[in-house]
């Protein structure tokens, strides 16, 4: 496999999180499949091009082969993202996994469990951008064959 895709368990929420760095935009076409904003499965568009202006992306998707689904933060210029880049890219994956777990928006000194959500997918990113994912028991990805 040509690109190295880490995945992380929350633990207690149903999705695991994949984060690359080091990809191959067709291998990632042949790994996933996307989900449209209904949450119904579509083909792979142009979610991972970078138009020459994305840094990271986050974009839902489902494992071809497996039907797993994922939420899955590109890395495209890692040599310009910074902890900044990181946590803003988190805030969008924890905003999309809590909302369709059914989770209000989180309110001043009401916000305690989403920051930590935050927190704790931010410090993924970063090990990926560290090449620390074992800190965060980052393992590297298995597609299925066949």
């Amino acid at each position: 496999m040509k690109s190295k895709i880490y995945e992380f368990d929350p633990v207690i929420y149903p999705f695991h999180i994949h984060v690359t760095k080091d990809f191959d935009k067709e291998e990632l076409k042949s790994i996933y499949k996307g989900l449209d904003s209904d949450c119904k499965e579509v083909s792979i568009t142009d979610e991972f091009d970078t138009q020459k202006t994305t840094t990271a992306r986050v974009v839902s998707v489902i494992d071809s082969k497996s039907g797993s689904w994922y939420y899955l933060v590109l890395l495209f210029r890692p040599e310009v993202i910074g902890a900044g880049t990181a946590a803003h890219e988190a805030v969008h994956l924890a905003n999309a996994y809590l909302q369709y777990l059914g989770f209000s928006c989180p309110t001043a000194y009401n916000d305690e469990p989403y920051a930590y959500f935050v927190q704790w997918v931010t410090n993924c990113i970063w090990s990926v951008l560290i090449d620390e994912t074992d800190k965060m028991k980052g393992k590297l990805y298995e597609v299925e064959k066949g």
